[in-house]
């Protein structure tokens, strides 16, 4: 009993020693003894199509619009925690937008909501001229080399106080720079031109 007591203060005196050393964590087995790691964080470089601001389309200034998706194909297996987009306020904007990820159906439209962010910017969070707007509380797992769509949408539909989404035109070509709208998010139609709408995010890390 004395030598299971001891080699159990070794292991332990062991831990605090890594542990002040300035290790993340450690897990140890077998001694009923367990060290949390500390948990991830929304601070690393995920998927993004930026490019020139070559135009935006409405979000939300008809009911064919309300929803708008554009494609990307992931460049790392990971979990996307965040989502930035540039956008502007057209008049005075009176809903909110919820952005999340989406599958894709295997024709270049979106199938089926992976994740959304919690958070749901308005007119207050939205600049009069185009800027960044971000999007937390996201928690969507992508697969390396496996096509997905960052979709809006708007709580309301009116032809002129709306949300701009800002595309480019050429530098975002090996995601497919496939963009679509819908009325209600299941039926989904191809935006004519092949502009890619833009957009970061960060990942966990």
């Amino acid at each position: 009993m004395k030598k299971l007591a001891t080699a159990i203060i070794a292991v332990l005196l062991m831990a605090g020693s890594a542990w002040g050393a300035g290790l993340e964590g450690v897990t140890l087995t077998g001694v009923g003894v367990n060290v949390p790691v500390p948990a991830l964080a929304c601070t690393g470089t995920g998927d993004s199509c930026t490019g020139n601001d070559n135009g935006s389309y409405g979000v939300g200034n008809d009911s064919t619009t309300k929803w708008t998706g554009s494609q990307f194909i992931a460049d790392a297996t990971a979990t996307l925690c965040s989502l930035t987009l540039q956008m502007s306020e057209n008049g005075t904007y009176a809903g909110e937008v919820t952005a999340c990820i989406f599958s894709d159906d295997g024709a270049a439209k979106p199938s089926t909501s992976l994740g959304c962010a919690t958070s749901k910017p308005g007119a207050a969070d939205i600049p009069a001229s185009v800027g960044d707007v971000t999007f937390t509380g996201l928690s969507a797992a992508v697969t390396l080399g496996t096509t997905y769509h960052v979709v809006i949408w708007s709580s309301t539909v009116d032809a002129s106080n709306y949300v701009k989404w800002y595309y480019e035109d050429s530098d975002c070509v090996a995601d497919g720079e496939e963009s679509t709208r819908s009325e209600d998010g299941i039926t989904w139609a191809t935006r004519s031109g092949a502009n890619a709408l833009e957009f970061t995010s960060n990942k966990l890390e």
